[in-house]
């Protein structure tokens, strides 16, 4: 096919798909990926990293009842931002996120910050307008987490997510000082 009809490209989803079966079922390094089918190890380790957060969301979705149609789009936005990475704790080694509840956390932003699901309207408030896509959702939380406030991750982690976008405008904007990562655990 590819002679008769020349080179097609592949939907991201189903690239993502074929990459991680090959690493999970086949046994494949992401190096071994990478080289052969000419692509970075870092481009192949990010969508690899999307593909198992959209797996995680997909089981998030079955396992607490939610329907949401969230595409790859989102999860990739989230694998190309390093500081998302690290909040979930990515391990190359184990490839996979590590931290749990940063992860839940994380699905509950995505789900709230774009609207109410179709089953609920639970954590939206009146003065609620719902992103545009979802991300513009992640890069939102990438925002956040960039500055490195104790404050803003609690609040994100406790799905407080309008008292961190709060906190989040006033430390952007230097209204109040933030509460440096050092001072976490006093």
């Amino acid at each position: 096919m590819r002679h008769l009809m020349g080179a097609k490209n592949w939907e991201p989803a189903s690239r993502y798909e074929f990459q991680a079966r090959l690493i999970f079922d086949e046994g494949w390094s992401v190096t071994e990926v990478a080289e052969r089918f000419g692509r970075k190890k870092a481009e192949v380790l990010r969508d690899l990293k999307a593909h198992v957060l959209y797996q995680d969301f997909v089981q998030y979705e079955r396992k607490n009842g939610i329907e949401h149609s969230l595409t790859y789009n989102a999860f990739s936005e989230a694998a190309r931002a390093p500081v998302i990475s690290r909040w979930l704790n990515w391990s190359d080694q184990e490839k996979r996120y590590l931290n749990r509840e940063h992860v839940q956390a994380f699905f509950h932003y995505l789900i709230t910050r774009l609207g109410p699901p179709s089953s609920s309207d639970e954590d939206v408030d009146d003065e609620f307008i719902p992103e545009r896509s979802a991300e513009t959702a992640v890069r939102r939380l990438r925002d956040m987490l960039k500055l490195d406030d104790v404050t803003i991750e609690e609040s994100l982690i406790d799905r407080d997510f309008k008292s961190a976008e709060i906190l989040f405008e006033e430390r952007k904007e230097g209204l109040c000082p933030r509460k440096s990562p050092a001072l976490r655990g006093v």
